[in-house]
């Protein structure tokens, strides 16, 4: 209430309004590998948010801008009163295997063992050793998952055959 110097009193009265800030939920974190194709980023509540973070451009994460890593991704959510909240989660891109060691070519004198060796720099790796006999396709060797291959006992048919190794490391999870 105002009182003026004459004793004449007014009142005003008003009303605050407080909204409540938006509730927002992300996806859970994920894994990808670095060579996977861009994605839309999708799953966070409410709809109609931004997604921001290193690599995400018009809500597309692509894990080859963002590169090896831990990257954290903000979701914005504005509701209609202008309330504005966000929340985070992480994506963890991961490399694709490094070789340390390649397989070389072999001379070898027939009925005598090839060995072939490689290693990735990542503990845990796979492999799959594959032959390419003459202008045909890669082809995997049954069985050679190690990363070594010996082949037993070499013939002349053998001769000329391609080896090659194949590395998985990289492992996508959502």
């Amino acid at each position: 209430a105002y009182t003026a110097d004459n004793g004449c009193t007014n009142t005003s009265t008003f009303a605050i309004t407080v909204n409540p800030m938006p509730e927002i939920t992300v996806p859970a974190d994920l894994t990808v590998c670095i060579d996977v194709a861009p994605f839309e980023l999708t799953g966070a509540l409410p709809i109609g948010g931004t997604y921001s973070g290193e690599g995400v451009a018009s809500n597309v994460f692509n894990p080859a801008v963002a590169g090896a890593g831990s990257h954290t991704i903000t979701y914005t959510y504005s509701d209609a009163n202008s309330c504005t909240s966000t929340n985070t989660f992480v994506i963890n891109v991961t490399a694709a295997p490094v070789f340390t060691t390649q397989p070389v070519s072999a001379i070898v004198i027939e009925n005598e063992d090839a060995l072939f060796e490689a290693a990735t720099a990542v503990v845990g790796d796979t492999y799959q050793w594959q032959v390419k006999v003459g202008a045909g396709n890669w082809e995997d060797i049954p069985g050679a998952t190690e990363s070594s291959l010996t082949l037993e006992n070499v013939t002349q048919a053998l001769n000329g055959n391609k080896y090659r190794v194949v590395a998985t490391g990289c492992t996508s999870t959502n």
